[in-house]
Parts: structure tokens; C-alpha cells; sequence
């Protein structure tokens, strides 16, 4: 028992010390909390997300608006890590990925990385929130440029989390990106398995890249399971039915 929690200890160690390596080129710095997400922005969150930007609320007849009703325990560890400053930091990073002007989504996805790493940093990697953080920060890092530091990030975290359905996806949302399709067919069916097959997200973009490599046939019984599972875009449906009709 004893030489389990000393490994675990030296691993969330050497997992600090790769994001410190990665983010160097990052001014890390102490910084008060100033981000305000918009009603459609704090909506679209998860619920512990909710409950962390809600927190931060000043006026109270809004903050009871957006009250979310989480155990004491999340609620101690939002508070415990700032958990704010991550949530802000993964609004950040779509607000980034929907700006054109190329200094300006820099700037943001480097004040996410900021953001997401205060959070992070104070965090157990073993808790299950830190998956969300770290693939919040590898998509961070990876619009930067920094695919390897991207997928290090990915590999850290994973020794605590192996079979977490949302480091595969990550991996292979990663991969899509990347134009590499066969990998990300393969990490996002590895998300599936993970999931149990109850993740429409991951059946959605299995199909997707599917499609990519002309496996209509593949990419069609993703989109129906997709739909099956109330997936609520149908862009593959849309893919496949204009390629039936060509």
C-alpha cells in the first residue's frame, strides 16, 4: 500500500513537471479572477462548471438564477482549486476556435491554457475532473502548434485514467484534426468501447472519420447509432445522403 501511494505521488509529480515544461513559453502568473461567460455560455457548461462560474456571481438575485445543486464534495473541490479559472479557461477556448483573427484566438487560447492550469495544478490527477481539464488543455496546446506537448499531456494524465473514454476521444479529436483519419477512427471506436457505447459523441465522430476514408458503409451505421443516441447534429446524415445522391 505504501509503495502504491508513493508511485501515485511520484506520477502526479512528473505530470506537473511535463505541463510546466510545455506551458514555459506561457507567462504563468498569479491572477484575479476577470472572465464573465454569457447566459449561453454558462448554459452550455457542465453542471460542475455551472456551479464553479455561478460561485463567482456578484449580484446574488442572479447567482440563486444559476444556482446548481451539486454534493458538498464537488463544491469543496471547486473551491479548493479555483475551479473557475478552468471553466473560464474551456469557454475561452471555443470562443477562440469561432474568432477569425488569428492574434486574437492566440490570445485567448493562451490565457485558456493560463486559466486551465491554475485549476489544474492544485488538483489531484486521480480525481476525475482532471481528465476534462487536461483535454481541454491538450486542444489548447494543439491549436497553438503544440501537438506534442498536446499528446504528453494526454499520456500524463492517462496513467491515472487509462480506460477514460474522454482521453481516447481527445486523442482522436486530435488526430482528426490532424488529417490523420485512420488514427482517429481507430481512438474514437477505442472512446466507444471505453463509453460502453452509451457516448454519442464518440459513435458521431467515428462516423465522421469514417467517411473520411470512403467507408460509407461504416460511417452510415455510425450515423444511425448516432441518431439513435439523440445526437443533435446531422451533418454526417447530410454527408452520406448527398454522396447516395451523386
Amino acid at each position: 500500500m505504501h509503495t502504491w501511494i508513493c508511485l501515485k505521488a511520484v506520477k502526479a509529480q512528473k505530470l506537473h513537471a511535463v505541463l510546466m515544461i510545455l506551458l514555459s513559453s506561457i507567462t504563468i502568473s498569479a491572477h484575479a479572477y476577470k472572465f464573465t461567460p454569457t447566459s449561453m455560455e454558462y448554459m452550455a457548461s457542465t453542471p460542475m462548471c455551472r456551479a464553479a462560474l455561478s460561485s463567482r456571481v456578484e449580484d446574488p438575485a442572479v447567482r440563486r438564477g444559476y444556482a446548481v445543486n451539486l454534493p458538498e464534495e464537488d463544491m469543496h473541490v471547486i473551491a479548493l482549486v479555483g475551479g473557475w479559472h478552468y471553466c473560464g479557461g474551456a469557454i475561452r477556448i471555443l470562443r477562440a476556435k469561432s474568432t477569425p483573427e488569428l492574434e486574437k484566438k492566440r490570445s485567448l487560447m493562451e490565457k485558456a491554457i493560463r486559466d486551465i492550469q491554475y485549476s489544474f495544478s492544485k488538483m489531484d490527477p486521480s480525481h476525475w475532473w482532471t481528465v476534462e481539464m487536461v483535454s481541454s488543455l491538450a486542444i489548447a496546446l494543439s491549436e497553438l502548434g503544440k501537438y506534442g506537448g498536446a499528446s504528453e499531456v494526454l499520456d500524463s494524465i492517462a496513467v491515472f485514467h487509462p480506460h477514460h473514454h474522454r482521453i481516447a476521444a481527445t486523442r482522436g479529436m486530435l488526430a482528426y484534426s490532424s488529417g490523420e483519419f485512420q488514427s482517429a477512427l481507430e481512438y474514437f471506436q477505442q472512446a466507444d468501447e471505453f463509453a460502453k457505447g452509451k457516448v454519442a459523441e464518440n459513435v458521431y465522430f467515428a462516423g465522421l472519420a469514417a467517411y473520411k476514408l470512403g467507408n460509407y458503409e461504416l460511417a452510415s451505421s455510425y450515423a444511425s447509432r448516432a441518431k439513435s443516441l439523440n445526437y443533435p447534429l446531422d451533418g454526417l446524415a447530410k454527408l452520406l445522403k448527398n454522396k447516395n445522391n451523386q
